[in-house]
């Protein structure tokens, strides 16, 4: 049996919110991510430390300049807990856009800063590791579906990086890297 419906956005207006992503971790912790369309479109986040019975207030991944509009949120919790805020940038000119994101290692009391970790077209998506500072992130390449890269991203490690093929029929290829900074460009 399910339990009752719990409202995730703090939003009493009448905007559109759409595109959910969940993902939950260890000890209770769960994240939800939606593109928000209640005043300037965002990509909007709510957690929670008790495996749903109460959600957190709304945090958001804003459009940055130059960029068009935000949305296709997606959300990760690694198996040390931290929390992974994902979203797509769409640039005003050009084809292609940033993956940006945002975490927090402390349950939600604080986040980092927002960072672009990927230039992009289109819809990322993101899982979490096992390991504690493992997040896996992918998205659909460049533009005509010509490649796909996966990467994978870590708060320790040294930098590596590996490419294969995902599709024969289109040829994709994907990515993986470690990163000694929290996610460092």
């Amino acid at each position: 049996m399910f339990s009752e419906n719990v409202r995730l956005n703090d939003d009493t207006g009448r905007g559109r919110q759409t595109e959910v992503a969940l993902a939950t971790g260890p000890d209770g912790l769960a994240i939800a991510g939606w593109m928000d369309e209640r005043a300037e479109r965002v990509c909007a986040f709510s957690f929670s430390t008790d495996g749903g019975s109460t959600w957190s207030a709304n945090v958001s991944i804003p459009n940055a300049a130059g960029g068009n509009f935000v949305g296709d949120p997606a959300v990760a919790i690694d198996g040390g807990g931290t929390m992974y805020a994902v979203c797509q940038q769409y640039l005003v000119t050009g084809s292609t856009g940033n993956v940006r994101m945002m975490t927090s290692s402390d349950k939600g009391a604080t986040w980092s800063e927002i960072r672009s970790i990927q230039s992009a077209p289109d819809k990322p998506w993101a899982g979490g590791g096992v390991e504690d500072g493992v997040v896996f992130v992918s998205w659909l390449g460049n533009p005509g579906g010509i490649r796909s890269p996966v990467s994978v991203r870590s708060s320790s490690g040294a930098t590596t990086r590996r490419t294969r093929n995902t599709s024969a029929s289109c040829g994709s290829t994907a990515s993986g890297w470690k990163s000694t900074a929290p996610w460092s460009s």
